[in-house]
């Protein structure tokens, strides 16, 4: 039971002091070579994801093995500086904060999504505060956000790992960028948000799957998926595992409810910038996406942005609190929801896996060709250590890049 616990917090990304990520059996950090308090470290990563003090204390408890009474909590939440009502950040601040996050695909977010990303890294604002500088910063962009958004039908599930939702998404692909994501129907945690070079080929899917289950040790009781070839290989390894042709359910895009409607958030909190981005870039002839070295550079260039991004987004949205409705849906946080089912009287329907299953299945699945390299990732990573070059980590850097890379290939830049 300890091993299955600690796969599936695997998700969960543990930092010293020093910014160094951590695994749960580091007894010394790699980094700063400190000896970890683990109990210091989980306290303070729960606390700042803004759980309540009962929920941190059953994270401790089940996934830790750290029994605490509220009282002690709220001593070592005292004893470590951790509190609730902190000093506010300046409103100047906070007003050069969200001017910053309104440059890039964040000025697609709305004041709560806005106030949640601040406050996980570390600036502290009122709602009211956010939403007044947000109005004042983006005032076009707040009256659309006004917008009434339609109506779906009622989702039912009953716990979380029930019904895994499996979807690709297109609206990147003119530009080379493919997404594929998977949502627990229950929690509405995301359980995997991936940018890929394609979301059609069987393999690359179907790895994604088996990837999600060992980390989170087990498999769900069902999947859905739409009836698009690249499911196949999913829906074969899933019923492999649960021995029933039954485990997976194809169906149309329209009733795979939970992730189709996630990708209408996605494109208002993030993918819309980006699609305006590239559009921007066609129409000043800066890209042709029937040209492979532009499409190979702007890969090159902005996977790795875009994929941090998508980290963010997933991260922001499992630990953000979904209000009650008058839909028959849960409230709470996709995360709390997710591992601790049980406060909100819900049963896991996860299933417990072997390793060797799982690579039962992986050894089925064809190996990668040997006789087609990726030439142009090759001559980019050439350029950019004869240039001395590094990787952008944000949208200007990598259209600088791009550019570089551009007038190199077509022989306007000496390397």
């Amino acid at each position: 039971m300890e091993q299955y616990c600690n796969v599936a917090m695997s998700d969960v990304q543990f930092k010293c002091e020093c910014s160094e990520l951590l695994q749960v059996e580091f007894v010394f950090c790699p980094g700063c070579s400190i000896k970890l308090n683990w109990s210091k470290i989980a306290v303070t990563f729960y606390f700042n994801r803004g759980f309540q003090y009962n929920t941190i204390r059953e994270f401790l408890r089940k996934y830790h093995k750290i029994q605490i009474s509220l009282r002690t909590l709220k001593s070592r939440l005292k004893l470590y500086g951790l509190k609730r009502k902190k000093l506010l950040t300046s409103n100047a601040a906070v007003r050069e904060r969200i001017a910053e996050k309104l440059t890039t695909s964040n000025c697609m977010f709305g004041y709560r999504s806005m106030w949640h990303s601040l406050r996980m890294e570390g600036c502290y604002a009122t709602r009211n505060q956010v939403a007044i500088l947000l109005k004042e910063l983006d005032p076009i962009g707040s009256s659309v956000r006004r917008a009434r958004r339609l109506k779906r039908r009622r989702y039912c599930s009953p716990g979380p790992n029930f019904c895994w939702h499996l979807d690709g998404y297109d609206k990147l692909k003119p530009y080379g960028f493919a997404i594929h994501g998977c949502i627990d129907g229950w929690s509405r945690k995301i359980l995997w948000l991936q940018v890929l070079k394609s979301n059609n080929n069987p393999v690359t899917i179907v790895k994604l799957f088996l990837h999600a289950v060992g980390r989170f040790g087990g498999y769900p009781k069902g999947v859905r998926t739409d009836c698009g070839t690249e499911n196949g290989m999913v829906a074969a390894a899933q019923s492999y595992f649960s021995q029933t042709t039954r485990a997976h359910i194809y169906g149309t895009s329209t009733h795979n409810q939970r992730i189709e409607g996630w990708w209408s958030y996605l494109r208002r909190i993030c993918t819309t910038w980006w699609m305006n981005f590239f559009k921007d870039l066609v129409s000043q002839n800066k890209f042709n996406a029937g040209n492979q070295i532009e499409v190979e550079a702007l890969w090159f260039c902005f996977h790795k942005i875009i994929q941090k991004e998508l980290d963010n987004v997933s991260n922001s949205w499992n630990t953000h609190y979904i209000r009650k409705s008058r839909h028959d849906t849960v409230a709470g946080r996709p995360d709390q929801m997710y591992y601790l089912p049980e406060l909100n009287g819900a049963t896991d329907y996860l299933t417990q896996i072997r390793e060797q299953q799982v690579n039962n299945v992986k050894n089925t699945l064809p190996g990668e060709p040997l006789n087609n390299p990726n030439v142009g990732h090759e001559y980019f990573a050439h350029v950019m250590e004869n240039c001395n070059k590094e990787l952008p980590d944000n949208w200007s850097a990598g259209l600088q890049l791009y550019q570089f890379l551009i007038s190199t290939a077509n022989g306007q830049s000496d390397v």
